[in-house]
């Protein structure tokens, strides 16, 4: 089963690391004519749409650059089932399809499969796939062996437009705002806002409390993964965003070195915009270098912390009520585009456009099942996955999709013109 390094972001908090699918047998991208080896099993993490076990390799390339990548199998498969080699452009190969995603070929028994792409530069990520599940039954074996080579030069293969370097993995821990905060500070009350620096995103301190976390079976629009309904509770008090972060605080991050993707605006304008088309990873290093250089404890806001901010003391699908309307909050597309933040009434905490103008990234790991194990003291879900969860809906969206329960999956690596986030901060 393929291992977790390093990826291109150096930065790391609280107990989270960027990480990037690799090779058990190597410790950095594939290097040219230098072949590795990996196994896929039944405890591989599965193609997320394909529902096959799939090991994700990492290769960088320059613009112009034909590779030639060969896979070759050495475990026999009675049922001689199919293992594919694929090549996918800017984002993990563990999600999508290869036939979608780039270009496949397969390899079965103990054959071998080539292909060749001339790059349009960048990183790619090359994904070997079993077809078949694993199972002990008689017939079947437990484990795909193959050997994997990625080699420059030559001539030919299928055009490939630029890759981009993403984070495709990532390591969550259960740190959240709430759960470090300090139960003994009695400096901060609720309703009090805290500015760390001039640039700094205005947070607002909630109180502890208790609520009742995901939807009513009878609520319109409910989704599948928003149940069970349970209580969460916040044991000390802490800080989110008044706001979604802007494009002005972002740009200080990126002119200061903490954050290293400029965004587009789509053409919409920045200052006190909400920022767009950042990913998952993108808003941690904001998270991140906001805790460096203010010696505050940064996060993206848990699942349950965000939730619990969107109904501010209420229990109706909005904080609006049992309905929303374009007076409350930008969505259904009427601007087409997003608006400088804070532009809409404040729910009871005090908080604005927790529904519509950009949905936002929060820290937990996806998973489709639901609430099932979900943590009941505001941390994070853990462990290491390629999806993560936004919340509250964006500009174009219809109200049941900015609900204070609704949630939506997300690849880590996806940046969307339609997406943000705000910060979170332990008290």
């Amino acid at each position: 089963m393929g291992r977790l390094i390093s990826g291109a972001c150096g930065w790391a908090v609280g107990a989270f690391s960027a990480l990037v699918f690799a090779s058990a047998a190597d410790s950095a991208p594939l290097q040219s004519g230098q072949p590795i080896t990996g196994k896929l099993g039944a405890d591989t993490p599965r193609n997320a749409n394909w529902d096959r076990p799939t090991e994700c390799h990492v290769l960088d390339t320059q613009a112009g650059e034909t590779w030639q990548i060969e896979a070759k199998n050495h475990s026999p498969n009675l049922y001689n089932k199919p293992v594919w080699v694929s090549v996918h452009r800017g984002q993990t190969c563990l999600e999508g399809t290869p036939e979608i995603l780039g270009k496949a070929k397969m390899f079965a028994g103990t054959g071998s499969s080539e292909v060749k792409i001339l790059s349009g530069g960048g990183r790619y990520m090359i994904g070997v796939h079993a077809q078949s599940p694993f199972t002990g039954a008689v017939g079947y074996i437990s484990t795909f062996e193959y050997t994997l080579t990625a080699t420059r030069g030559g001539s030919g293969g299928d055009r490939l437009a630029p890759g981009e370097v993403v984070q495709v993995a990532a390591d969550i821990g259960p740190a959240t705002a709430s759960t470090v905060a300090s139960r003994a500070d009695a400096t901060t009350v609720a309703g009090q806002t805290i500015k760390d620096c001039p640039t700094c995103p205005e947070m607002l301190v909630l109180p502890a409390g208790q609520f009742m976390m995901g939807s009513l079976s009878t609520e319109i629009g409910r989704g599948r993964d928003e149940g069970p309904r349970h209580p969460v509770t916040f044991t000390a008090p802490f800080a989110i965003g008044r706001t979604e972060v802007t494009f002005e605080q972002w740009n200080v991050c990126v002119d200061a070195g903490g954050c290293l993707h400029r965004p587009a605006d789509e053409g919409w304008g920045q200052a006190t915009r909400p920022i767009i088309n950042v990913s998952w990873s993108d808003a941690r290093a904001y998270a991140a270098w906001l805790s460096e250089s203010t010696g505050q404890k940064y996060f993206l806001p848990s699942e349950s912390e965000w939730e619990y901010a969107a109904r501010a003391g209420g229990d109706t699908a909005w904080s609006t009520g049992d309905a929303i309307i374009i007076d409350d909050a930008n969505l259904l597309s009427q601007f087409g585009k997003t608006v400088a933040v804070g532009g809409f009434p404040p729910n009871a905490f005090g908080l604005h456009d927790m529904h519509g103008n950009v949905a936002e990234w929060v820290q937990d790991c996806y998973d489709d099942t639901g609430y099932f194990g979900a943590p009941a003291d505001g941390g994070a879900r853990t462990g290491t996955c390629v999806r993560g969860v936004v919340r509250g809906g964006g500009f174009a969206d219809e109200p049941a999709l900015t609900r204070s329960a609704a949630r939506r999956p997300s690849p880590l690596g996806q940046r969307l013109p339609s997406v943000g986030f705000r910060v979170a901060r332990a008290l």
